[in-house]
């Protein structure tokens, strides 16, 4: 059962996936302030994080829309409001973090590393975001991540 502030439009999007996309980091804010206020008891997951969680159509949460568009303080205030969350794979096969790293944002790459702890960093093919690193010439990056 969605709540208004969860509730998908036609693509699967939420507020917070539009909000994340457009970088509007007051919004996304103001959204996950709103959730807070209201706990899923049932789960013991606190509907501000479950919102967090919800994927569009395309397997996007609204951490992979952040880093798409570079949004550097949206991907650190999401990952700071659920840090221990593994965000998965979209339908294109990429993490947030993998995703990151090919795009070549490194401050997004430091941003995830070092905010998420259980970051997941897998990718399409079974590369990791070392590989993308890597194959994309970033050693500097890659050195780094090591």
């Amino acid at each position: 059962m969605f709540t208004l502030l969860q509730q998908p439009n036609l693509k699967g999007d939420t507020p917070l996936h539009l909000a994340a996309r457009e970088g509007h980091r007051a919004v996304v804010e103001a959204l996950l302030d709103a959730k807070a206020l209201h706990l899923e008891i049932e789960s013991g997951v606190g509907t501000d994080k479950a919102m967090l969680r919800i994927t569009n159509k395309e397997k996007d949460t609204a951490l992979h829309e952040a880093v798409r568009y570079h949004h550097s303080k949206v991907v650190k205030l999401l990952i700071e409001a659920d840090p221990h969350f593994i965000y998965g794979a979209n339908s294109t096969g990429y993490t947030s973090l993998y995703m990151a790293v090919e795009r070549e944002y490194e401050d997004l790459v430091e941003i995830i590393i070092d905010t998420s702890p259980s970051s997941d960093h897998k990718g399409i093919e079974g590369r990791t975001a070392l590989h993308a690193t890597v194959l994309c010439r970033h050693q500097d990056s890659a050195y780094k991540g090591l």
